[in-house]
C-alpha cells in the first residue's frame, strides 16, 4: 500500500519510482512503515522533518534508516538547526507499508478508527459501501496518520532521497519552480515593467503589472479579489482563509 499526497511536483521521476519499489519490496519483505525523506536544499518552516536514526540496510540500491523522531514545521531558527545537522529531511508526507501492518499498527495506537474501519469491512463491494463510509467517517475524530500512528510506532523506517521534490502548498514554493527573468521575477501576466524589483511572484493574467523597488513579494490577482504578501509569510494565506470563512465571505475563496 502506498500513500502519495496529490500537490506535489517530482522532478526526477526515475529516482522517485527506484524508491518507491525498493520501499515497497522491504516493507513486502521485512514489514515495517517506511516513508521517503527529501534531502533538505534549504531551511524550509514550511515542512516537516525526519530525523535519520540508525542505518539499517543497504536494500536494493538505497540505504534504509531507522526513524529517530518527526518534528513539525519549525520556527526559522530551528530550521537552520535542522538543515546545519545533515540529519533532518524533509517529511514527503509518503509512506509504503503492507494493508496488514499498518491496520494492526491502527489497531493498537487508533482503536476508535480500527473498529470504524472493521465496521466498514463487511460492506466492501457492496451497494451500501459508500453510505457506511459516511455514516463512520462523521464519528471518528480527526487525527492525522502522523500524530495517530508514525509518531508512536517502533518499526518506522526511512529512505533518504533527492527526487527534485517540492510540495507545492504555498505561492513560495510556486516561484521556486516557475521559469524568471533576469531578476527573478516570475508569474503569469500580460506585461511586467519593473524598476529595482526582484524576486517577485505575480499572477494578473492579461494584466500590465508595474512594480518599483519591492522584492520578495505575491501579488495574486483573481478578479474579484487581490492577495499581496511577503514570500516568506505567504503560508500565512490560511489564516486570511479562516478569517474570510467566520465573516461569512466565502465567495472570495
Amino acid at each position: 500500500m502506498i500513500v502519495l499526497p496529490a500537490d506535489h511536483l517530482i522532478e526526477n521521476v526515475n529516482e522517485f519510482q527506484r524508491c518507491v519499489q525498493q520501499a515497497a519490496s522491504f516493507a513486502f519483505q521485512h514489514g515495517g512503515l517506511l516513508t521517503l525523506g527529501i534531502t533538505p536544499t534549504y531551511a524550509a518552516t514550511s515542512y516537516g522533518y525526519i530525523q535519520q536514526g540508525d542505518k539499517i540496510s543497504d536494500f536494493n540500491g538505497h540505504s534504509i534508516y531507522r526513524v529517530k523522531t518527526f518534528a513539525e514545521k519549525p520556527d526559522p531558527e530551528t530550521a537552520e538547526r535542522f538543515l546545519k545537522s545533515g540529519d533532518f529531511y524533509w517529511n514527503s508526507g509518503m509512506f509504503i507499508w503492507k494493508a496488514s501492518t499498518i491496520l494492526k499498527e491502527i489497531e493498537d495506537k487508533m482503536p476508535e478508527l480500527y473498529e470504524g474501519l472493521m465496521e466498514i469491512k463487511p460492506e466492501l463491494g457492496k451497494s451500501g459501501f459508500e453510505s457506511k463510509v459516511e455514516d463512520v467517517y462523521r464519528r471518528i475524530r480527526g487525527n492525522s496518520i502522523d500524530y495517530g500512528v508514525m509518531q508512536k510506532a517502533k518499526n518506522v523506517y526511512m529512505i533518504p532521497t533527492d527526487m527534485g521534490w517540492n510540495d507545492v502548498g504555498s505561492w513560495e514554493v510556486v516561484h521556486q519552480i516557475s521559469p524568471k527573468d533576469k531578476l527573478k521575477n516570475a508569474g503569469e501576466y500580460q506585461e511586467l515593467f519593473t524598476i529595482d524589483s526582484r524576486d517577485n511572484y505575480i499572477f494578473a493574467p492579461g494584466k500590465l503589472v508595474a512594480m518599483v523597488g519591492v522584492k520578495n513579494l505575491v501579488f495574486v490577482d483573481t478578479g474579484d479579489a487581490i492577495l499581496i504578501c511577503k514570500k516568506s509569510r505567504s503560508q500565512d494565506v490560511k489564516d486570511i482563509v479562516e478569517q474570510l470563512k467566520k465573516n461569512g465571505m466565502d465567495e472570495f475563496i
